[in-house]
């Protein structure tokens, strides 16, 4: 037994006792179901806690191999949360974005012949109206400051350049199945040709990463709400990350 398979299991329970505790103080918090920042913060919140389970029962079944998406789904939930607790305006952003979608979306169906959402929709001339009307919304958004943001800008605007650039990018490669992804998780060289194999594992020390990945999104945005929203419950959250921190100090010394 490895010293990595100890701190797996390790992080595993602290994962667990860190989501029953976040779960349990959910209800401390109170917002203003009128302010947008409050409702979009705590939508975007519940997104990055209920997720959770998810990772949990995954790892227990062995399956480790979809973690990572869930992991990029949690970080890119938390950068919005985190740009929407220090911005009240941030919402306005991410209905830029909507419509924006809305319009390809809508654009593309215009131009494609035999569409069945065209009849469901109204017609050609439905169809022609919804997009003047969405351009129209989307040119007052911009004309107010709040033009769309890709992916890299809600990093950006959230102080999180770095982790874009690193662990988010990695990440995406298993979501979106490029070749290097592929490589990693399917593709082994044999002679002159390659193998495939399926549900490979991970490893015991990337198991650990991406566990650790798990707890620290999910501490870290916990800890940002329930200090936004005064809930008195912040000490009590942290108590998770001190742990976190602990555990990361055991870990194997890496090879040179």
């Amino acid at each position: 037994m490895s010293d990595w398979y100890e701190i797996r299991r390790q992080s595993e329970a602290l994962l667990g006792r860190a989501y029953e505790g976040v779960f349990n103080a959910m209800g401390a918090i109170n917002f203003d179901s009128n302010n947008p920042q409050h409702v979009l913060g705590v939508s975007l919140y519940c997104s990055v806690v209920e997720l959770c389970p998810s990772v949990l029962l995954i790892v227990q079944k062995g399956q480790f191999i979809a973690v990572p998406h869930l992991v990029r789904a949690m970080i890119e939930a938390n950068v919005d949360l985190i740009n929407t607790l220090k911005d009240a305006d941030y919402h306005n952003h991410l209905c830029a974005n909507y419509i924006q979608r809305m319009i390809g979306i809508v654009q593309r169906a215009h131009n494609t012949k035999d569409v069945p959402f065209l009849s469901a929709a109204g017609g050609i001339d439905e169809i022609r109206k919804c997009l003047g009307q969405k351009r129209k919304e989307l040119a007052d958004l911009k004309r107010k400051g709040f033009p769309p943001l890709n992916v890299g800008e809600r990093f950006d605007k959230a102080n999180q350049s770095s982790e874009y650039v690193s662990v988010y990018s990695y990440l995406s490669g298993f979501s979106h199945n490029d070749i290097s992804a592929l490589e990693d998780r399917h593709m082994r060289t044999e002679g002159d040709g390659y193998k495939i194999v399926l549900f490979e594992e991970l490893g015991e020390k990337n198991e650990v990463h991406l566990l650790d990945l798990v707890i620290t999104v999910l501490i870290g945005s916990s800890g940002r709400v329930h200090e936004f929203f005064g809930t008195g419950k912040f000490a009590e959250i942290n108590q998770y990350m001190e742990e976190s921190s602990k555990l990361r100090q055991a870990w194997p010394m890496e090879e040179t």
